[in-house]
């Protein structure tokens, strides 16, 4: 009886360090999966909007590199007298870019408003200009980007235009400027290609 005692008792402990046991996995098992997903919502809330326009960087390179060999003369190139030259593509992404920047948003600085304050059309500044022009905005709009947060994006502008009321979230403005960028880039890129000079490596 004793040994049949001893082998009860045996089990019964035993049961009970497996459930302990069990209890214990499953409560780091829930401890892990929490701790995982506290550490992914602080991951997403600060990790800037820069981190998903990455590559805005290497197309203004390309453009960069684009513009900066060309001449007086090959800046006033164009496909058609109804159509910007390859100059005035380059100041009108220039330009535009500063103007939603330090106009709308009051972002940027000195340096562009100077930009912004060019006009929306204009004399053709020469290549060292426009190049310093590419650098300087999209500087500004790569420094906005790593700062503002992802509610900052949900901002929406509000104001007139020509006699009549916008509402623009942050979060269209960027897109608004980077999609403009690809449209007259893509214009640019055929105007040199046309006249066969060296297009962005895109």
């Amino acid at each position: 009886m004793v040994v049949i005692g001893d082998r009860i008792g045996y089990n019964q402990v035993g049961k009970e360090h497996m459930q302990a046991e069990e209890l214990f996995n499953q409560n780091i098992e829930e401890f892990f999966c929490r701790y995982c997903e506290e550490k992914l919502t602080m991951a997403q809330d600060l990790l800037s909007p820069w981190a998903y326009y990455r590559g805005w960087d290497v197309y203004n390179d390309h453009l960069v590199k684009a513009i900066e060999p060309l001449t007086s003369e090959q800046l006033a190139l164009t496909i058609s007298p109804n159509l910007r030259s390859v100059g005035s593509l380059a100041r009108h992404i220039v330009h535009i870019r500063a103007s939603w920047l330090y106009n709308l948003m009051g972002e940027g600085g000195p340096e562009v408003k100077a930009i912004a304050d060019w006009g929306y059309e204009g004399d053709v500044p020469p290549a060292d200009e426009l190049v310093r022009g590419l650098t300087v905005t999209f500087r500004a709009w790569k420094e906005c980007l790593e700062r503002w947060t992802p509610e900052d994006l949900e901002y929406v502008f509000r104001g007139d235009r020509w006699g009549r009321p916008y509402e623009l979230s942050r979060q269209w403005v960027i897109w608004h400027v980077i999609e403009h960028d690809l449209h007259h880039g893509g214009e640019l890129s055929f105007s040199l290609g046309a006249h066969g000079l060296a297009a962005p490596d895109i």
